[in-house]
């Protein structure tokens, strides 16, 4: 398993949030065929639409050191993407109004420039 470093959404500055957001949303031809499966075979039975629609219109929530991003929308629908390869690896259901009050953030430890970042995958 590949150790991976995260930048929370808390950490980020406006213009790192604005950034990725408006980078993701800007993708339209979004891959989910391999997690589509890997879903159903979990019970999770979320449609090609939700998830690209989570892509569409989500608020990032974190940025990993796998080029990975993880986005979720106002429904509550989290999906884990890739911009360089346009696909979503997983989709999961979190409740719209779940803020993580409680959330260590001792887990959040990627300390880059996330546009830089970004640009460079």
């Amino acid at each position: 398993m590949e150790n991976k470093l995260r930048k929370h959404r808390k950490q980020m500055t406006s213009a790192e949030i604005e950034y990725t957001e408006a980078l993701v949303h800007g993708i339209t031809d979004w891959r989910s065929d391999v997690c589509r499966g890997h879903l159903i075979r979990r019970g999770r039975n979320f449609t090609h639409e939700q998830m690209v629609n989570a892509c569409r219109t989500g608020r990032v929530i974190e940025v990993n050191s796998l080029g990975r991003i993880l986005m979720r929308d106002d429904l509550g629908m989290c999906v884990v993407i890739s911009v360089k390869d346009r696909v979503i690896f997983t989709a999961y259901a979190n409740h719209p109004n779940d803020n993580h009050e409680g959330q260590s953030m001792d887990i959040y430890t990627f300390r880059v420039d996330v546009i830089s970042y970004l640009r460079g995958l």
